[in-house]
This record gives C-alpha cells, structure tokens and sequence, in this order.
C-alpha cells in the first residue's frame, strides 16, 4: 500500500495526474476493506489520509474544486485536526465564492496554530473578497508582524491598497519588496500602476525603464511606456514600443486598440483599420473598437469610405447586431438612407423583431414620403408591441400624409392607453393638431384634458388647449390656460399676445373673470418683452414692435401706475420699416399704408403705390 501511495506521489509530482489517481483509487479500495478491522493501526489510516489528500490535490489542480471539497470532507472525518486538509479545502472553497466556509476552515487551523502567518493572512484574503476591509487589513498587519519580510505578502496587501486607492500605503509596501528583491518586475508592474493612477510621467517613465532592464521583452511593459508616449503625443515612438510588443504576444488587445488609436490620430486610416479589424476578430462585442471602425469614416471621402466599405464588409457579416448596428445607425446621421437600410435589413435578419432598426426603417421610407414601405416596418412593431407610441405615431403621420385622416385620427381612449404607459407630449400635440386640420376642436381638448390631467404644468399642452379654446371663443377658458401657463414662462411673447386679444374684445370686459387682471400691465408687458428680441434678426418682432407703438399697445402711459411711454407714430413707422426690410409680408403692408396715410412719415404716393405693388406680388 505504501508504495502505492509513493507511486502516486511521484506520478502527481510530474504531472501524470490519470497514472497517480489510479494507484490513489486501488489504495483507498484497500481502505474501505480494512475500515472494519478493529485492530487497523495509526500508520495505515495515516496512508489512508495521504491518499485522499492527494486525490484532493489533483483535483484542485484540475480545478475540480466540488470534487476536491468531497475527498478532503471524507479525509476531515479520519483526521478532524489536519491543518492541510483544513487549508486545501479552505482553498477549494475559495475558488467556488463560498467565502464563509472558507472562513470557518481557517479559523479551525488558527485554534490548533493561532500565530500561522499564512493562515492569518489567508483569511485576510477572504475578508477582502467579502469586502470586509477593515478585517482584512487586521489580519493582513498582523501576518506582517510574524513574518515582516514575507515578499508575498507584502506584495499582496500592497496590491490590496492599491484597488482601495490608498497609494502612498501601497508604494510603502512595494518599496519593501524592492528593498529586499530589486529586480521583482511583479512589484515594479504594480508601482507603474501607482505612478499612472497618480500622473506622475517621470516615475512612471523610469520605472519602465526598469522593467525593459530587467525583461527586455516585457510585452506589458512596452504597453505601458506606450501609453506614456501616447500623453506625451509622441504617436512615433508610441508605434516602435507597440510593434515590438505585438511581435512577442500578436494578440495583445490593449496593445492593438492603443496602437489603432495612435495610427487614427496620425490619420492613417488604412493602419487603423489593419488594427483594428484584427480586435474585431480576437473580440467581435469590443465597443472600443467599432467606435474608432466609425470614426476612421468620419476621417474619409466619400469615395475612400466605400472603399473602406467593401474591406470591412467581410468584418460586420459576422452576426453582432452591436456592430451592424452601430454602422446603420452612422449612415443614418450622414443620411445616407441606401447604406443604412443595408445593415438595418442585416439586423433584422438575425432578429425580425429588433425594434430600434424596424422604428429607423420606418423613419427612413417616412423621410423618403415612401409610406406604404414605412407601413410594413410600423406594421411589424405594432403586432409585437400593440401600444408603442412612436410606431403608432408614425403610422398616424403616415396615414395623413397621404390622405386618410379617418384611420391617421388615434381616438381618446387609444390615447389615453398610451399614455398610462409612457407620456408623451409629442404624440399629443400631433394628435391634437389633426383635430384641429378637421376643426374637430372638442376632440382636441378633450385628448389635451387627459393630458393635462397626468401632466398639469406642461406649457406647450396650456397653450394648445388655450388656443383651441379662443378658437371655440371661450376667452375666459382660454385666459385661464394662458395665466397658468405665463406662470412657468413669464417671457413668452406669444402667450402674452393671445391674453391681449382677449382683452381687445370691449364685450368681454364686463365679463367678472377679468376683474382681478391688470390689463394695462399686461399690455405694456407685451411692448417689454418684444424690445428685448434681437432687432437684427427677428423680422416678426420688428413688425409686432410697430404695431404696439401705433396701436397703442402697452405704451398709453399711466404716471400713477407707472408705466408706459407715449404713443409714437415714428417708432412704428420705424420698426415697419425694419421688418419690411426683412422681407416680413405684413410689414410691407403696413409701411405702405404709412406713406399713403403719413403716418409716422410724410405721405408719398408713389412709395406707397410700390410698396402696394410689392404686396401684390407677394400675395
């Protein structure tokens, strides 16, 4: 038996896992015949232990970490004091997440050797990984005591520290390391680490320098003094460090997307897309890289982008909607309508239902007035998704544009399922506005009041539901939307206007609702408001301007409530002039009727017969 057992050893030693676990299997066999003997002796349960603990052992190595947990819970039972039982299996238990048990195996080895250095810093481990990190650097410190010069231990709380960002601590311990073994490129990694996080380009650059000393061939550490080069804009030097590391490890991504990167702000395109396509290949759901594939087309004529085009093509046929889509998407921002269709129909080949390229589909044949195309696509999301807004949106648009405004009219109810799922004004005001196109205006409150109900403040849903009631002449509705809605935007010009036509009307005066207004103030706010719109651009201002200086609007002065200025024919003439100049229709006319009646200037016939010829013209 006991050669069997050494068999096994050496058989496990040199890694011939299959040979050592038969010879352990006929040992433990012999085991359960003898586990009956009353008289078996210490040193065959002794071998007994030995050979579970190796059958463990492989399977650890074999990362059979379920397995191993079962030989060593058969071994605990024979030897419930084992320390390497205890830590192999504390060690299983680690690789499987199940921290507590991990935990429960270390304290059972510290009750039988309480001053273990590795056990102690063992259980560190674990509370880090529990997160428990005040617990972690107890034990941690404390292993540290017993053992002050234990190089991986120091290396690993340094690196603990490190992910905790507690730099000056981590370096502290990594300078320990290095005080003890200079040339250990683990801790020299791990300091570049700090001296990157921190930007310090000097430290980072020699220690480096360090690392290429001691391991001329570091793949990492050519990568990491790219990265130096490449903040320091120095793309030549970033390219000569990555080629040679590319050349020892070809498939070393960071290095080809840094690498890609450098050739993209070089502008050699081609290069970049060497780069990256071979990412693309190693990691087909890598976002870095289809962003850099879509801004080398940014960097491209058109010409040259078709081009790209069909050298990439063989890259985006493989089936990552991610990437398909992103391409579609770049096409339909350029609005180039033809390629974009190609990768959405790519899209929906692999999945009929994707719901974003059906909607940018549908937009694209909407954009085209191609509606009965966009029908199919909106059709497709419909059937899926019966309530989506912005399918059934489109629809309805569709359906008006091309005449059918029975079926593009969504009733109250439809609209109101819609709206317990998602608000959406958008919907509303277009909803609303074809209520209006068939003055159909009671429908249109009636959908602007369920909106208004889940949405009180909105001011473009006051406005709307204000204006459809002026146009019902229920001015004192009307007022009340307006007031409420002047409440959030206090500068709206139009909303100011419409509260004027409503105080225009004499009848209404009398009317009790308007008893609490201020009308001259609201008047004069109206004359307010349009001085501070930009003059120079603004031709309806212009024009609005010198209506309220000849009509009176705003600017009848109260001395006791102290507002307004005098009335002033000139100014009007002035601001119609303005916005005639500005090509604006009304105030053509109105500078006419300035000339043939003198007002705000001398009269002149033929001005104003021009200028009544020009309105001709315009009409």
């Amino acid at each position: 038996m006991a050669t069997l057992i050494y068999r096994g050893e050496a058989y496990f030693n040199h890694g011939h896992y299959n040979k050592a676990f038969s010879d352990l299997e006929k040992v433990l066999e012999q085991y359960d015949k003898d586990l009956y003997n009353l008289g078996m002796s210490l040193e065959i349960k002794s071998n007994y232990t030995n050979a579970l603990i190796l059958q463990a052992k492989i399977c650890f190595n074999l990362e059979k970490y379920s397995d191993t947990i079962q030989f060593l819970s058969k071994d605990f039972e024979i030897d419930p004091k084992n320390k390497i039982i205890l830590t192999l299996r504390e060690g299983a238990y680690f690789y499987l997440n199940q921290y507590n048990y991990a935990i429960k195996d270390l304290n059972q080895v510290l009750e039988i050797e309480q001053s273990n250095a590795t056990v102690i810093f063992l259980r560190g481990e674990v509370f880090y990984c529990l997160g428990c990190f005040h617990e972690a650097f107890v034990d941690f410190n404390e292993a540290l005591k017993i053992e002050p010069n234990n190089i991986d231990m120091l290396i690993l709380r340094g690196e603990a520290y490190l992910n905790l960002e507690h730099y000056y601590n981590a370096h502290s311990d990594f300078n320990k390391v290095l005080e003890i073994l200079p040339t250990n490129v683990t801790t020299l990694m791990f300091q570049s680490k700090i001296y990157l996080s921190l930007g310090l380009q000097e430290d980072l650059l020699a220690c480096m320098n360090k690392i290429l000393d001691i391991e001329p061939n570091n793949p990492y550490a050519l990568f990491c003094l790219s990265e130096i080069w490449f903040r320091l804009e120095q793309y030549n030097n970033v390219l000569n460090d990555l080629s040679e590391s590319l050349r020892i490890e070809p498939d070393f991504v960071s290095a080809l997307i840094l690498r890609g990167t450098a050739y993209f702000s070089l502008r050699k395109y081609d290069k970049v897309h060497e780069d990256f396509s071979k990412v693309f290949e190693i990691e087909s759901n890598n976002e870095t890289t289809v962003k850099y594939l879509l801004d080398v087309f940014n960097g491209l004529d058109f010409t040259s982008m078709k081009h790209f085009m069909i050298k990439s093509s063989k890259k985006f046929e493989i089936n990552n909607i991610a990437a398909i889509m992103l391409c579609g998407e770049e096409y339909y921002i350029r609005g180039q309508f033809d390629y974009s269709l190609l990768y959405f129909n790519k899209v929906l080949e692999i999945n009929p239902n994707d719901k974003t390229a059906l909607i940018l589909s549908a937009k694209i044949f909407f954009n085209l007035k191609r509606y009965e195309n966009a029908f199919r696509y909106l059709n497709e999301i419909i059937k899926a998704e019966p309530d989506n807004d912005i399918a059934l949106f489109y629809r309805s648009e569709a359906n008006f544009k091309l005449g059918r405004h029975k079926e593009s009219h969504l009733n109250t109810e439809k609209l109101a399922k819609i709206l317990e799922i998602e608000f959406n004004n958008a919907f509303i005001l277009y909803n609303a506005d074809i209520n209006f196109k068939l003055r159909q205006f009671n429908k249109a409150i009636s959908d602007l009041d369920i909106a208004i109900n889940l949405k009180p403040n909105d001011i473009e849903m006051l406005i709307l539901r204000g204006k459809t009631y002026f146009f019902l002449e229920k001015y004192d509705l009307a007022l009340f939307d307006f007031i409420k809605a002047l409440e959030s935007d206090p500068n709206n010009i139009f909303i100011l206007l419409y509260i004027n036509e409503i105080f225009d009307k004499p009848l209404l005066l009398k009317n009790s609702i308007f008893i609490n207004f201020d009308i001259e103030v609201y008047k004069y706010n109206i004359l307010l408001h349009y001085q501070k719109l930009d003059e120079s651009l603004n031709a309806y201002g212009n024009y609005i301007l010198g209506h309220c200086y000849c009509s009176g609007i705003g600017v009848e002065k109260n001395e006791r409530k102290v507002i307004g200025v005098e009335k002033d024919e000139k100014k009007a003439f002035e601001y119609f002039k303005k916005s005639a100049e500005m090509g604006d229709d009304k105030g053509i006319i109105d500078v006419g009727h300035c000339y043939k009646e003198g007002i705000g200037v001398e009269k002149d016939e033929k001005k104003a017969f021009e200028d009544e010829k020009l309105t001709r013209n315009l009409q």
